[in-house]
């Protein structure tokens, strides 16, 4: 699935049981990585709502679902224009931020070898702070409960960014990084 906006990780063997629970809400598949579906959602705060009502009333997600994301922007890339996809994909994150803190998580799936998710992730970060700055805001990265988390991810050569506010990972205990 190209045109994803959802990524969910399972636990440990859980990735089938996973993917029908999720049927309901959208259109979900397994990818090559374990554990990991890609999904697309219409209505990303719809889903994310009833997501949450449905792992309230059956305590068996709680047993499947580590962690799940919903993507802002989505984007196709190659080894050599990863970073320059993953800041133009971001920087439109910048206008939804106030002056706090923020971190940046990259997460990679594929045959990237040469990709360094520290060198990346600092390199979007310190674009984040100068679009932050050249709009008259002012971030700083800090990894104590920050803010925002910039949180980005792929699978294969395609890629998606998010905006976690703390309000949305308070709201939605099940979105959030690794």
């Amino acid at each position: 699935m190209k045109d994803w906006n959802i990524i969910a990780i399972a636990l440990p063997e859980r990735e089938h049981f996973l993917l029908e629970k999720l049927k309901p809400f959208g259109q979900f598949q397994l990818t090559a990585f374990r554990g990991v579906l890609t999904g697309k959602a219409d209505d990303v705060a719809w889903f994310l709502n009833d997501l949450r009502k449905a792992m309230d009333e059956d305590a068996e997600w709680t047993e499947s679902l580590s962690r799940l994301l919903p993507m802002d922007q989505r984007f196709q890339f190659t080894l050599d224009t990863l970073e320059d996809q993953l800041a133009k994909a971001a920087t439109p994150l910048v206008g939804r931020m106030s002056d706090g803190t923020f971190y940046v998580r990259l997460e990679w799936r594929g045959p990237h070898l040469r990709i360094t998710g520290p060198d990346q992730e600092r390199a979007l970060g310190d674009h984040l702070t100068a679009e932050a700055h050249r709009q008259g805001k002012t971030l700083h990265v800090s990894f104590d409960n920050p803010d925002y988390i910039v949180a980005a991810e792929t699978v294969d050569d395609s890629g998606g960014v998010t905006l976690l506010s703390q309000d949305l990972r308070t709201r939605y205990s099940f979105v959030r990084v690794r």
